[in-house]
């Protein structure tokens, strides 16, 4: 084996060219040179017959695996299929494919002579001379494309695999890294640190603290919801408790670790703009999408992907919470009681299964939606439910005709034994309250309230009571009326967080998809107690939408819909899918969404 180190002489590529242009032989053997790569020596080595090249070995054993490694299989298969190394270079891997082509050149030269021939090209070139590029003459730090290909592979975005073997990417990935060599994306948010869920139930008073069972991810804008209510703003909770933690201190963690700071000072909240600031998105306008989307109202959701709320306060302990339907056992139906009172004539108590033998059952398919459920989150589902309506129960007991308030008495309570949500009776008999009995057609499960809960249409979840063992009407001076239908406001706008609401269910935020597929996405849109008039999707950070019409849309339902979006190219990279509702207020005013949903697609 001949073999050598490429030393550049002036006019060889050009020898070189007309030589195999003009298919000048070759001396037959094996030729081997190596030129400097990224990391280190790149080896070429080639065997000739007299007229062709008939094997190509490449070795970069220093070379990036994922750049220039794969560089490197590209240009073997290149060059053996041109029979020349008068092929292209790979984009992003630049230092690679010259050393890969440089070396390859020395061979040919070889195996036809050239080095007495580049000899004579370089004489007859006379007094040219060939003057460096940009790249050579400046130091190293300019090599602009292979140090972005570097960074780009340092700063990858952070990858998770899920239990079901789902990987989830919530940064973009960019060509440069830009991402998270400038941008830090992987350490920004409430999720960079956190699971919610965890988080809740580590703190040191107690609480509550919900599960989601789709496939997605709990994000502050829950924590949103839930605490937009309250006497101490959110903010200063977790301000207090991040800048005065050592644990963030050490982290090096700032104000931009939960905020983005706009050029007028203003702190917006990271998780609500990530995505309108990251480099790496590809955007389509509406025209151009390559979108079909369908919807159904009648979806139910099955039993283990219904979320569950623990009890509102400890009035048990953890131990003795009915969550698992394994701790059903037949005589807590046969024995369980109801009992009815309040501002009746014939008060009454009766077993469930006496109730059933009492009264007729009625079935009738709802949506449920958490009065906390943020932006795009997954605290809703729908179920087929089947029980007995209320306004049986209570004619039965000779209701007065003067009442004005529901309520119950559960072990889904704040403490006091009652649930804190009356009703208006009147509201009650509107929307079909029941007692429900069954979900789906199965006995209800035990983290949904087994044996019997209270459902009223067009409330939120949080009237849907669980373990429920009294119903009681009554007449109130002042009634209260907490149907809670999503009307929580955003203390910082003053707008409603998420009334329309709308998001994905099939799968997590951040899913890499693979390359050459259609990507097919289910979710849902909801407005509590208005209907969905129509829904909307854009793929370019909302400057054109696509709309979807839902007419006659039955506001006791959720809206739920299939998406499936073929992207343009298989390249890797990355979309945005921004989705917002528009439902239809009681007076006939219409209210769209004051916050998307954003949904990140990668491909790869």
């Amino acid at each position: 084996m001949k073999k050598r180190i490429l030393v550049p002489v002036i006019g060889l590529s050009l020898w070189l060219s007309s030589m195999t242009a003009f298919g000048a032989g070759f001396t037959a053997g094996t030729y081997e040179a190596s030129a400097q790569g990224l990391g280190g020596a790149v080896t070429v080595t080639m065997t000739m017959d007299e007229t062709s090249i008939t094997d190509v070995a490449i070795e970069g054993a220093d070379e990036t695996p994922e750049i220039g490694g794969a560089a490197i299989e590209t240009l073997q298969a290149a060059i053996l299929e041109a029979q020349s190394a008068d092929v292209d270079g790979v984009a992003g891997a630049t230092i690679t494919s010259t050393a890969v082509l440089d070396a390859a050149k020395d061979c040919l030269a070889q195996a036809a002579g050239g080095e007495e021939a580049a000899g004579e090209e370089a004489q007859e070139a006379g007094t040219e001379k060939e003057y460096p590029n940009k790249e050579a003459a400046l130091p190293d730090w300019y090599k602009s494309s292979e140090k972005n290909a570097q960074a780009a592979q340092d700063f990858a975005p952070r990858v998770q695999t899920m239990e079901n073997g789902v990987q989830v990417q919530d940064t973009p990935w960019d060509d440069r890294g830009w991402n998270n060599t400038f941008m830090d994306a992987d350490m920004r948010g409430c999720n960079a640190c956190h699971v919610l869920e965890d988080i809740v139930t580590q703190m040191e008073s107690y609480h509550g603290v919900v599960y989601y069972k789709y496939n997605s991810t709990q994000t502050l804008a829950t924590c949103l919801m839930c605490h937009s209510f309250y006497e101490t703003p959110l903010r200063d909770t977790i301000h207090a408790t991040h800048m005065g933690n050592a644990a963030f201190q050490s982290m090096g963690g700032s104000c931009n670790s939960c905020h983005y700071i706009t050029m007028e000072g203003e702190y917006e909240r990271w998780d609500y703009v990530k995505y309108d600031h990251l480099k790496g998105i590809t955007d389509i306008a509406a025209e151009d999408a390559q979108i079909e989307v369908t919807y159904d109202q009648d979806v139910l959701t099955p039993a283990d992907q219904m979320f569950y709320k623990s009890p509102k306060v400890v009035i048990k302990e953890p131990s003795d919470w009915l969550t698992d339907d394994s701790q059903i056992v037949p005589e807590m139906y046969e024995e369980w009681t109801i009992n009815v009172s309040g501002d009746v004539d014939n008060p009454f108590s009766m077993t469930l299964p006496e109730m059933v033998d009492t009264f007729e059952l009625h079935s009738q398919v709802q949506s449920s939606q958490c009065c906390i459920n943020g932006t795009g989150q997954a605290l809703i589902y729908q179920a087929e439910i089947t029980g007995i309506y209320l306004k049986d129960i209570f004619e039965y007991a000779g209701v007065h005709d003067d009442v004005t308030t529901f309520n119950v008495i559960c072990d889904d309570s704040y403490g006091t034994g009652h649930n804190q949500y009356p009703l208006n009776w009147d509201f009650v008999l509107e929307n079909d309250g029941m007692l429900v009995l069954e979900m789906n057609g199965e006995p209800i499960p035990a983290d949904q309230g087994y044996p019997a809960a209270v459902w009223v249409a067009n409330s939120s979840a949080g009237n849907a009571e669980k373990f429920v063992t009294d119903l009681i009407v009554t007449k109130e001076e002042d009634p209260q009326h907490w149907p809670l239908p999503g009307y929580f406001v955003d203390p910082a706008t003053g707008e409603t967080f998420s009334k329309p609401n709308m998001g994905v269910l099939s799968t997590w935020s951040g899913t890499i998809f693979p390359a050459g597929e259609t990507i097919h996405l289910e979710g849902f849109a909801d407005a509590w107690d208005e209907p969905i008039e129509y829904m909307e999707y854009s793929l370019d950070h909302g400057e054109t939408w696509i709309k979807i019409d839902t007419p006659d849309n039955d506001r006791r339902k959720w809206t739920y819909w299939y998406l499936d979006f073929t992207p343009p190219t298989d390249a890797r990279g990355a979309y945005l899918l921004r989705m917002r509702a528009t439902s239809r207020q009681e007076d006939g005013e219409l209210r769209t969404a004051k916050v998307n949903t954003d949904f990140l697609i990668n491909v790869q």
